[in-house]
């Protein structure tokens, strides 16, 4: 096993040796001893993190080798051929037998979507750490300079907060009386004309009297929200950071699995309360119905291309710290290799965070919603240059800046939604979150 004192030393052998002047672009791997990645470094180069706690799982990408961009209603499927044409250019170079193949990170939303190959790159499973390298061409000597400054902000002790931060609300987008208004209009169009479902989202800013910690946060939701993915992307200004419950799509080779979760109800600290609330859920007729919209687009947009399709007739119950859902896992194998964000441009925004039918979803959305989602609702996850993909929805997150974050939550509506119950519901999202932030 490679010792960290002399990982520089051993990466720069391998990519003198691989500079062979067929491609610019190599990538090395090695595995490394004595570091654990299980949070966000508190250094200045851009930081993507995923996260499994469950699992055993850690991803974290730093730096920038290779960035890609693209707009339009089909942004996924352009950022797909491009990546293809990309990492058919890689050479990579795996002394050690490490597989661990390079990965891009992704953050997507309505409209826009980029993917960035970042220059170093920590996976670790288990406790067992590969470190992969990835130098960008027109900055050969950049590699070093991060892979330093990860290393030692990796090592270096996590620095206690000096006390929980007093949040204060500062704004909601839309205000609880607009919200309600929307609310009732949706569910009057439902009523009274071809749609089936609207997720209706919105946003509150809280405010801090100092500044929050990303790092901090990410480490709470890894231990409140074990079950969940846990994800950090720097974007722009700020840091996004989340626990999401719900996997749109994970392919390995051919095999995928993603999970149809929609209908919520609360938790409760009694046994037999909290049985009885999931009990209710699985019987309620208005969070059925909703759960079968997910469930029915994902199969329809998954069983033209798949060989085999495991679905339960039934969903279960996905219990979750402040609130249990209705689930159903998804799985199955691919007719032929699919790249992932093409399959991820048909199934996403399901309706559950979108509506049914998508496309009429959508436009009374653009048309009703006064809020800009920005990447809540979205995707983020990663794809490797071998195909395989871990892609989430962009949902429990909030948007850090300074001593400023931004909560989003939505609830699902139905012909027969009460307004306030909805709101109730967003209202239980806010605080999970809210919650975590107070180890932020």
């Amino acid at each position: 096993m490679t010792e960290i004192h002399d990982i520089g030393q051993r990466f720069q052998q391998l990519l003198d040796q691989a500079s062979t002047g067929e491609t610019p672009w190599v990538s090395a791997s090695l595995p490394l001893t004595g570091v654990s990645n299980h949070s966000l470094p508190d250094i200045t180069d851009e930081r993507y993190f995923w996260m499994r706690p469950d699992k055993g799982m850690h991803w974290l990408g730093l730096g920038s080798a290779w960035r890609l961009e693209k707009r339009g209603d089909r942004h996924l499927i352009q950022l797909a051929e491009e990546a293809e044409r990309f990492s058919a250019r890689i050479r990579w170079v795996d002394p050690e037998g490490c597989a661990r193949s390079p990965r891009l990170s992704l953050i997507s939303k309505s409209g826009s979507g980029r993917l960035n190959l970042p220059v170093v790159q920590f996976n670790s499973h288990n406790g067992a750490t590969i470190v992969t390298l990835t130098p960008d061409p027109s900055q050969p000597g950049q590699w070093r300079e991060i892979l330093e400054r990860s290393l030692a902000a990796i090592a270096r002790p996590t620095e206690p907060l000096p006390a929980p931060p007093l949040l204060t609300l500062q704004q909601q987008q839309p205000g609880a009386n607009l919200w309600m208004k929307l609310s009732e209009r949706a569910v009057r169009d439902l009523s009274a004309s071809h749609l089936k479902k609207l997720v209706l989202a919105r946003r509150i800013r809280l405010k801090a009297q100092r500044k929050l910690s990303a790092r901090h946060l990410l480490r709470s939701l890894a231990c409140q929200h074990s079950h969940c993915t846990i994800f950090a992307a720097d974007i722009n200004e700020g840091c996004w950071v989340g626990a999401s419950p719900e996997v749109l799509l994970d392919l390995r080779e051919r095999r995928f699995f993603c999970e149809a979760v929609a209908g919520t109800v609360r938790r409760d600290p009694y046994e037999s309360v909290d049985r009885e609330l999931g009990e209710w859920l699985l019987r309620d007729p208005k969070n059925r119905c909703e759960h079968d919209l997910v469930v029915d687009a994902l199969c329809r947009v998954l069983k033209p291309i798949s060989r085999t399709l495991q679905v339960d007739d039934q969903p279960g119950l996905l219990r979750l710290r402040g609130l249990q859902h209705l689930y159903t896992p998804i799985s199955g194998e691919l007719k032929e290799r699919e790249h992932p964000l093409g399959v991820a441009q048909e199934l996403h925004p399901s309706p559950a965070v979108c509506g049914a039918p998508k496309k009429e979803a959508m436009a009374w959305l653009r048309r009703h919603e006064p809020l800009d989602r920005s990447w809540f609702s979205g995707l983020t996850g990663w794809i490797d240059t071998d195909g395989n993909a871990a892609l989430n929805v962009v949902l429990r997150c909030a948007h850090l800046r300074g001593n400023s974050a931004d909560l989003y939550a939505g609830a699902g509506l139905m012909p027969n939604s009460d307004s306030l119950t909805e709101w109730e519901e967003t209202e239980l999202k806010l605080a999970n979150m809210t919650r975590a932030l107070q180890d932020a």
